[in-house]
């Protein structure tokens, strides 16, 4: 489930009312060995309002040493609220995902006020990190040209906070977020 509409991901396109229960996550979960990282994406994950017991249910489960957790950012107070009251002795990466800088962002995202919402989510935690023993990040996926002018923008932006941005490139298809559940994606070179 997502409440973006992003022009690089269908996701949002795919109709789901069957995300899985706390009950069957520790099904799963307890026959996964212990794993160094988990990460947790969407969609978008604060959708759901039961990330807190889900990041309980990880550490206990697959004792990893850090918990990724991806973000578009526009839901500001649950994530505040997540990184407050998640197992604090689970060092947590929070990667927003911020793809250019104000109109931009909000053309990818699909939204009027997404650059507002993501941002607002950053300061209110850039200046909490060392307390919420949270590393902080942001995902600047570029679609088109553009885009790389805005990567320069969005690191000017983001140096004041001391958040480092890291890119990542758009493709056609995506295998992991694409309504085409029969194509064959693998590259053939």
């Amino acid at each position: 489930t997502c409440n973006a509409r992003c022009i690089m991901c269908d996701s949002w396109k795919i109709e789901s009312s069957d995300d899985l229960s706390i009950d069957e996550l520790d099904r799963i979960f307890s026959q996964l060995p212990t794993l160094d990282a988990v990460r947790l994406t969407g969609g978008e994950p604060f959708v759901r309002r039961d990330m807190v017991e889900i990041a309980g249910l990880v550490k206990r489960r697959l004792k990893p040493l850090v918990l990724h957790v991806t973000t578009n950012g526009f839901l500001t107070d649950r994530i505040v609220k997540f990184c407050e009251e998640r197992p604090r002795d689970l060092p947590l990466h929070l990667l927003v995902s911020v793809d250019g800088v104000e109109h931009k962002h909000n053309e990818i995202r699909g939204r009027e006020n997404e650059w507002k919402t993501a941002t607002a989510t950053l300061s209110a935690l850039a200046r909490r990190r060392k307390e919420l023993k949270l590393r902080l990040g942001v995902n600047q996926t570029i679609v088109d040209a553009e885009g790389v002018e805005h990567y320069k923008r969005l690191r000017e932006f983001l140096k004041p906070m001391g958040i480092h941005n890291n890119v990542v490139m758009a493709y056609d298809v995506s295998a992991t977020y694409s309504v085409e559940r029969d194509k064959e994606l693998a590259p053939k070179e």
